[in-house]
């Protein structure tokens, strides 16, 4: 189902989400469709996670080249020293885009929703979404990690 995007100032958009424990509950797998939904339908949006339409679990989901795919229980195990600045923005954010410094590379742990554990590395666009929406899953807007 396609859902709201929430906007800042939410208090769920600021709360650190909750560990996915069962991969087959019906909530897991009805978040997991409203998040490809909801993102299938923004025009703008690369990522979008849980916290994003009002649930409070660590999952997110990306838009890779046309292919959506599913993150669960995610941790970044490894931020390379190298820096990119990045032009970003959210959909929790509508309209505003500011210089981002991140990592230009990361090394990430996580679930696929059949809950099999994979471990990648990316860089470039796709680690700045990786960093972007696990800042989601930790109460942190990009806002407030602005370069001043």
């Amino acid at each position: 189902m396609i859902k709201s995007i929430l906007r800042e100032p939410s208090k769920i958009l600021r709360t650190r989400s909750e560990v996915v424990v069962d991969f087959e509950s019906k909530e897991t797998k009805q978040t997991i469709k409203d998040l490809i939904d909801t993102l299938l339908v923004t025009k703008e949006g690369l990522g979008l996670a849980a916290p994003q339409i009002g649930v409070n679990l660590r999952v997110f989901v990306l838009n890779m080249k046309g292919e959506i795919k599913i993150f669960i229980n995610p941790e970044i195990t490894h931020f390379s020293n190298k820096k990119n600045l990045f032009n970003e923005g959210c959909l929790s954010v509508p309209g505003e885009f500011d210089e981002m410094e991140r990592s230009s590379k990361v090394v990430m742990k996580y679930y696929d929703e059949t809950g099999k554990k994979h471990k990648t590395t990316v860089k470039g666009l796709i680690a700045q979404a990786f960093q972007h929406e696990i800042d989601h899953l930790n109460g942190i807007l990009y806002v407030d990690k602005l370069i001043k």
